[in-house]
């Protein structure tokens, strides 16, 4: 069976996805995925969008969309699709919240407002450190942020470590994929510099959209708040549609 096309770890297709996608469907058409990938969603042919956690080329992924337009969903389907085609040998996963409460069935979650949040990114950074120098290796470590603007709110080491790891983590199989919304994006300066891939919803300022683009030329058509998201990749914007987790 053929996969799509892999450009910079992102497997990418080019028709448009009905809006009732689950990842069922998508794992249902698509059972063999290979291993410490994750699914993002599936391209306008119909084929997945898949991120290869074994290159680590696009660097930490960002996810941004106007609230209500599948962000934190897009979260979930990262995390369901890699629970269930890895084993915890493969891939180890630590989801950061600051409304647990929507992750029920989830496990390894870390509600943002407590000590444990930090204490979580400081030991993740720090298996990186101990990666470079060839020790503690073993499954891939994939964090989840669902609000890049919290880590503001923590103290000043997991802040040091987190910016660390944004840097330095990829190389050593850990990675990182936050969501922000566009209005919290103004003022995260520094930290928005840390991811290079960004996965663009819907962004309703014009200015804001290209500033989050990193371009003056963003995604052909406007994403519709419906899960939707573009990625660029060689300088072209590819769209795909998140499924339902």
């Amino acid at each position: 069976m053929q996969l799509t096309r892999t450009l910079n770890s992102l497997v990418v297709a080019t028709e448009k996805p009905p809006t009732t996608l689950t990842l069922d469907d998508i794992l249902v058409d698509f059972p063999y995925l290979p291993v410490q990938t994750a699914v993002l969603g599936q391209g306008e042919d119909g084929y997945p969008v898949l991120f290869d956690l074994n290159d680590p080329r696009p660097g930490p992924l960002l996810v941004t969309a106007e609230n209500g337009c599948g962000k934190t969903n897009l979260l979930k389907v990262v995390a369901s699709s890699l629970a269930r085609n890895n084993s915890r040998y493969d891939v180890q996963v630590s989801i950061l919240s600051p409304k647990p409460e929507e992750w029920g069935g989830y496990g390894g979650i870390y509600p943002t407002w407590e000590r444990a949040a930090g204490d979580q990114v400081v030991e993740l950074a720090a298996m990186a450190e101990q990666r470079r120098w060839g020790r503690e290796l073993g499954a891939a470590q994939v964090l989840l942020l669902d609000g890049l603007e919290q880590v503001k709110r923590w103290d000043d080491d997991p802040q040091i470590y987190f910016d660390w790891m944004l840097r330095e983590g990829p190389a050593m199989g850990v990675w990182t994929i936050a969501t922000v919304s566009p209005e919290e994006s103004l003022s995260l300066g520094r930290l928005m510099t840390g991811f290079r891939t960004r996965l663009l919803g819907r962004v309703d300022a014009h200015s804001t959209a290209r500033r989050l683009a990193q371009s003056d030329e963003g995604p052909q058509r406007a994403m519709t708040c419906v899960g939707k998201f573009s990625v660029q990749i060689g300088g072209t914007w590819l769209a795909f549609q998140a499924p339902l987790a």
